[in-house]
């Protein structure tokens, strides 16, 4: 059994939002074709205003640049407001440790059982570079930083979301 605080940092919570637009494996896809395109739209601006001349042209690319730098004013900007959700809404749960078995996730206040959650109720385990990510089949988040860890190895707990993580995906 492995113990995790739940104190969760900013970090952690960004990444799990990079991870969730990025994407898990080919899901990447999307997002490198839409930065792929608004590179794409700047570059043929600025060409076409290098044969033609026209100012239009240059426009285009502006409007490129525009919007590229839009898209990613309004990523940072949800991220620190839903950071600030998420800081809020699990302030009070901020003392509880959660202990992560092969039976279920016991989640402790005070050295006393607060709460359990059955693996049957994960629905989804993501791996982040700080964190493990579960998330259950009613979209709550449980995130469990890496170097959180009160008592056990983290070694065990990530043998754990294997199987876990393989049983899930057989039952779907």
């Amino acid at each position: 059994m492995t113990e995790f605080k739940l104190n969760w940092s900013e970090e952690a919570v960004n990444e799990y939002i990079d991870l969730m637009i990025k994407g898990k494996n080919l899901q990447v896809i999307p997002v490198i074709l839409f930065a792929v395109c608004i590179v794409t739209l700047i570059a043929t601006g600025i060409i076409m205003f290098a044969f033609t001349g026209n100012i239009i042209s240059l426009i285009v690319s502006a409007c490129g640049v525009l919007f590229g730098g839009a898209v990613a004013i309004t990523v940072i900007f949800l991220k620190k407001n839903l950071y600030k959700k998420v800081s809020e809404a699990y302030k009070e749960l901020s003392d509880l440790v959660a202990a992560i078995s092969d039976k279920d996730i016991i989640l402790i206040r005070n050295n006393i059982p607060y709460g359990i959650i059955s693996w049957d109720k994960i629905g989804d385990i993501t791996y982040g570079k700080k964190a493990f990510y579960l998330t259950t089949k009613e979209n709550a988040l449980l995130i469990l930083e890496k170097n959180a860890v009160v008592s056990g190895v983290l070694s065990e707990a990530e043998e754990i979301l294997k199987i876990k993580e393989a049983a899930i995906g057989k039952s779907e």
